[in-house]
């Protein structure tokens, strides 16, 4: 599974905005990805919200 190591470390996701990114990237249907078993394209998705996500927080500090 998709644990704290691949959202903490792997993507650089800050463990206070967890929350905040997966719901950030809601819009590109991970969810269903996910339920349907499809984690490489799961995977793939975060890793690519996870680059405009810290851009993101990056452009607000």
């Amino acid at each position: 599974e998709l644990g704290p190591k691949f959202f903490f470390i792997e993507l650089g996701i800050p463990p206070e905005k967890y929350y905040h990114f997966l719901d950030f990237c809601n819009h590109s249907g991970i969810e269903n990805l996910y339920k349907e078993g499809r984690k490489l394209n799961v995977i793939n998705v975060l890793q690519k919200e996870s680059k405009m996500y810290l851009e993101t927080l990056n452009e607000k500090e």
